[in-house]
């Protein structure tokens, strides 16, 4: 991952879902260095205030952790994080979407097998299982500017 980051550092989201570099599954756009530095130490924060709150209970290991480190967003805000918590899920890609209600999930196993399974669907169109069990395909959509853009249907 170091190395991934040391020659792309995350990318550009421009302005629109699906734009370049939301190529990960689910339109997940890679977070830069600096992003996944200040995700992480928003989680931190966040953690902190539910523990004053003593709401701990709903947000610790669900919505946040201190030993999680954001990797990647959508632009509704779902995420993927990389736990760091030694146990089973330790090394995994967890993926956080309130809006369905995803705390936590393992998506992969591993920062490895997530680019390993996006790279095999993008270049067979195998599909991509989502965390609610959907079939997710790469498309090329061509724009009415003329560009093109990747989007997962």
């Amino acid at each position: 991952m170091g190395l991934w980051l040391a020659r792309h550092n995350g990318v550009s989201t421009w302005t629109r879902p699906g734009g370049p570099g939301g190529w990960l599954p689910g339109g997940h756009y890679p977070l830069d260095a600096e992003g996944m530095r200040l995700g992480q130490r928003d989680m931190e924060q966040e953690v902190a205030w539910s523990l004053e709150d003593e709401s701990e209970e709903s947000v610790v290991g669900t919505t946040a952790h201190v030993r999680w480190v954001p990797l990647a967003r959508t632009l509704s805000g779902v995420e993927l994080v990389v736990d760091h918590r030694e146990g089973p899920t330790q090394g995994a890609v967890l993926e956080i979407d309130q809006d369905a209600e995803l705390w936590g999930v393992v998506r992969w196993k591993s920062v490895a097998e997530m680019f390993e399974e996006t790279v095999v669907s993008l270049e067979t169109g195998h599909p991509v299982v989502t965390a609610l069990g959907k079939e997710i395909r790469a498309e090329y959509v061509h724009e009415d500017d003329g560009t093109w853009q990747l989007v997962w249907r």
